[in-house]
């Protein structure tokens, strides 16, 4: 299970393609999914940015090169808040499509790529962190934020937006690519439903 972690891991940024491709034969996009849409991917975006805002540029890289073990911020809150942020992008993405069996089948998907990364990923930080990494999972769920620590102050005195902004900006070309690509197939695609 490792192994396939790894292998999803360093793939992560090509595993969509297949998806993104289908979404223009599969679609009926209206107003309002396409405005739901573009909501949920720019929210997914500020939880990106926020969040390298902490850990940096190293959430870019596709080994198992970690830097620090990162515990404020966001990550105070919820082990993987990229992994969030990814959701609500995608999520956004393909809920505009209109289409509940194509948005199954991807947030199932999803579900099973990052179960596997997240696996990948705790090995890697338990072994490189040992004990803190031990207590720092116990406190803190992957997924289900703690919602207490949200609004603490140490989870806003350290944040380097422009250092987070600088590392996201491939993923906001692709946010606004996903964005746009729903815009363009309700606007000249033919696909239309009314509201």
């Amino acid at each position: 299970m490792i192994k396939l972690g790894r292998a999803l891991f360093k793939s992560r940024s090509y595993t969509p393609i297949p998806i993104i491709l289908i979404y223009p034969f599969i679609t009926k996009i209206t107003l309002a999914t396409l405005i739901i849409g573009a909501i949920l991917t720019l929210f997914g975006e500020v939880i990106r940015i926020y969040s390298v805002s902490f850990i940096g540029s190293i959430s870019r890289t596709r080994g198992n090169s970690t830097g620090k073990l990162v515990e404020a911020g966001p990550y105070a809150v919820v082990r993987n808040p990229l992994y969030i942020g990814n959701f609500f992008i995608f999520f956004g993405f393909v809920s505009s499509s209109n289409n509940l069996i194509y948005i199954g089948i991807c947030f199932l998907l999803f579900i099973f790529q990052y179960y596997f990364i997240v696996l990948y990923e705790q090995d890697t930080l338990q072994k490189k962190f040992g004990e803190v990494y031990d207590n720092y999972r116990v406190n803190v769920h992957p997924f289900i934020p703690r919602f207490n620590k949200l609004f603490s102050k140490n989870n806003y005195e350290k944040v380097a937006l422009r250092k987070g902004l600088r590392s996201e900006k491939w993923t906001l070309i692709t946010v606004l690519i996903l964005i746009l690509i729903p815009l363009i197939l309700f606007l000249f695609g033919g696909n239309k439903m009314s509201l």
